[in-house]
């Protein structure tokens, strides 16, 4: 995967989510996700500290026929070439997030609330508009550096 310098722009541009478990897999040699069930846009981003990003971003089974676990999240971003790239990635473990098929009856959703690691990076905080609330801090994340 494309390592991002600490001089370096980037924008997070989506959340990934998908299936495939993880565990037990070098997280740091996976540069694409493998199963992705959805993506969205990230609704918003904010610094929280010099080294701490905030992200928020929302899925919902308006466009799901089958049911599943979300077992991994993945964060992309844009760099200063416009490239995306997952920029780090997140495993249930244990309890994965449930998604249940629409099948026309009930809308049911997950909002992420996802603490990014980026040290002294700069980052843009320009996002495109896009149940229950999940913090993912600390759970399996890894950084492209």
């Amino acid at each position: 995967s494309k390592v991002i310098s600490e001089t370096e722009s980037m924008t997070f541009t989506k959340i990934a989510v998908s299936d495939y478990d993880y565990s037990g897999v070098e997280l740091q040699n996976i540069s694409e996700l493998q199963s992705v069930k959805q993506t969205a846009i990230i609704s918003k981003t904010s610094r929280t500290d010099g080294k701490t990003v905030e992200i928020l971003a929302a899925i919902n089974n308006e466009q799901i026929p089958e049911s599943y676990y979300v077992r991994t999240l993945g964060v992309y971003v844009k760099d200063s070439s416009e490239n995306e790239i997952l920029y780090g990635i997140s495993i249930s473990g244990e309890n994965p997030d449930y998604m249940p098929a629409y099948e026309g009856k009930t809308l049911s959703g997950v909002s992420y609330r996802i603490n990014v690691a980026v040290e002294d990076r700069i980052y843009n905080s320009q996002c495109k508009s896009g149940s229950s609330s999940h913090d993912n801090a600390g759970r399996g994340y890894r950084d492209s550096s």
